[in-house]
């Protein structure tokens, strides 16, 4: 967590909120994305993860092979690295085990508490 908040710290800087033009320079999280989806992947690969088909949607066009999901994830989880501080309650161990469902699911849910990190608190409202 500390590398990629070093990194959102770089391309957005620390008096700024995250823009979807700040992703493409997110070399690092991109990667931390990829590598957690891999190991816990969100659904089973079967299942279509963009359209096959140019489609519409509430009056926005769709093109084939776009993944907004991939998009707005990305952008969700680095708005949420840059402006908070991430850890765990006191005297809570973190429990990464698994139950098997149609997906994986954490067996013990993940409580995190969060903390603003961003200098100027007015970037919140």
């Amino acid at each position: 967590m500390k590398k990629a908040q070093e990194e959102l710290d770089d391309v957005v800087g620390v008096n700024n909120i995250v823009e979807e033009s700040h992703l493409l320079k997110l070399h690092y999280l991109d990667v931390v994305v990829k590598e957690t989806l891999r190991l816990h992947p969100a659904a089973p690969l079967l299942i279509p993860h963009c359209p096959s088909l140019s489609c519409m949607v509430g009056g926005y066009t769709i093109p084939k092979g776009i993944s907004l999901a991939e998009s707005m994830k990305m952008y969700i989880l680095a708005s949420l690295l840059h402006s908070f501080q991430w850890q765990l309650p006191k005297s809570t161990e973190l429990d990464l085990s698994e139950k098997f469902g149609t997906v994986l699911k954490i067996k013990v849910p993940l409580v995190a508490i969060a903390t603003p990190r961003l200098s100027d608190l007015e970037l919140y409202a």
